[in-house]
């Protein structure tokens, strides 16, 4: 495992695409990341294939209280359009 010294935001709202999200931070904390989902709900729900909602997570940070300090990057998950 390698160390990647970095602490990652990811934004989020419900409606994101699980895969979207999911495999990326699955990737970014086994390499060594920390992970912070930040959106303005408590919990946010994602999909597959915009058929059925198959997650639901647990938010690290409200938005509102985000600051970019201390972070080194930002990853917004994608969405399909059905």
């Amino acid at each position: 495992m390698s160390n990647l010294d970095y602490r990652i935001v990811i934004l989020t709202e419900t409606g994101f695409e699980e895969v979207e999200l999911t495999e990326p931070k699955k990737a970014l904390e086994q390499a060594g990341a920390i992970v912070h989902i930040v959106s303005p709900e408590k919990k946010v729900r994602g999909f597959k294939e915009h058929k059925e909602w198959t997650v639901e997570l647990d938010t690290d940070i409200n938005v509102k209280d985000a600051k970019e300090e201390g972070y080194d990057g930002l990853m917004i998950p994608g969405y399909q359009a059905p």
